[in-house]
């Protein structure tokens, strides 16, 4: 007679929580970082050569606006990305989020060095598969001061929601996620101007 006692359970966790939202964006077709319980977003981080008060993967859009825009080429992608990086500026976090979710939609106005303008395509909704589509947990910036949210999901480098996960299994519920979102977003406002949805979740 074997005197084995039950298997003890797994406490659900937050990295499990994570685990889980990443795995469901990879059934999706998302190219997700951080399934196996690590920092994604450092790998990520060290692909690109992201400096971590950054926000967007720039080598990741400057891929995406050549391939999305027949006349944009390294230079032109260049002095185009210096000026969207100054539309992240910003003393008025809605005001900003407004404007930059209008370029999202309608492409950001560039003169080409042969005087021709047109309206740079950001995000391609006609074809959706020709985007490129990342989620990466534990993305740290560090600017006046430093976060980390859960879970960063990037359509062509540019973070598009912020996920912040609890375990109510542990204590904290979505209404913790709600707190830390709100403080992220006075601490480093930056990150949000081209975010469109914040997720506050837990386990139940």
């Amino acid at each position: 007679m074997s005197d084995t006692g039950p298997e003890p359970v797994e406490t659900p966790s937050e990295t499990g929580v994570e685990i889980d939202v990443l795995q469901w964006l990879d059934e999706m077709g998302w190219e997700t970082y951080g399934k196996d319980g690590g920092y994604g977003a450092t790998v990520l981080d060290q692909q690109y050569d992201r400096d971590l008060s950054e926000v967007v993967y720039w080598d990741i859009l400057k891929e995406q606006l050549i391939a999305l825009n027949e006349k944009m080429d390294e230079r032109e992608a260049d002095r185009f990305l210096n000026s969207l990086q100054r539309e992240l500026r910003t003393e008025n976090l809605v005001a900003a989020n407004e404007k930059f979710t209008q370029l999202l939609r309608n492409g950001k106005k560039h003169t080409y060095d042969d005087g021709e303008t047109e309206h740079v395509t950001l995000v391609d909704f006609e074809d959706l598969d020709a985007n490129r589509w990342t989620a990466a947990n534990q993305f740290r910036v560090h600017r006046e001061k430093a976060i980390r949210p859960d879970v960063v999901c990037f359509v062509n480098g540019i973070p598009l929601g912020v996920w912040e996960l609890k375990s109510a299994t542990q204590g904290n519920t979505y209404q913790d996620a709600i707190t830390d979102l709100v403080s992220y977003q006075n601490d480093v406002p930056r990150l949000f101007v081209p975010v469109l949805f914040n997720v506050a979740a837990d386990d139940l």
